[in-house]
């Protein structure tokens, strides 16, 4: 099969240029090629509500196969930006509850200084 010789991104712009008709034969062909395996194994681990789920995530999957995942690097980069600027305000606040100097990502540092600073909290559920 010639698509299956491309690379991932070549299969995936053939693929999002491809007609309803291609699209169609394409989620039919996968959901076709996976449905035994997955209605076996759902209904053998789980009960009929898991097996529905299971059939609709086939559709999905092969929609994703289809299409592809999109993945802004823009915006990609903005959240990392954001996260860490947001991490420097926490370990800034960290730092002056305690104290003393610490590896903010040691959690055998933050523990060491928990117990000697009786008033630093930290919440369990994180």
């Amino acid at each position: 099969d010639l698509l299956s010789q491309l690379t991932s991104p070549e299969r995936a712009v053939i693929l999002r240029n491809a007609t309803p008709r291609l699209r169609a034969a394409i989620n039919a062909f996968i959901c076709l090629h996976m449905h035994n395996d997955l209605m076996s194994a759902a209904v053998r681990l789980s009960s009929i509500k898991s097996v529905e789920l299971e059939l609709k995530s086939v559709v999905l999957f092969s929609e994703i196969e289809i299409t592809g995942i999109a993945f802004d690097r823009n915006k990609a980069l903005t959240l990392n930006s954001k996260l860490q600027q947001k991490l420097t305000e926490i370990e800034a606040k960290a730092y002056g509850i305690s104290g003393i100097p610490f590896n903010f990502g040691s959690a055998a540092e933050i523990s060491q200084v928990s117990k000697k600073k009786k008033n630093f909290y930290i919440n369990e559920n994180c």
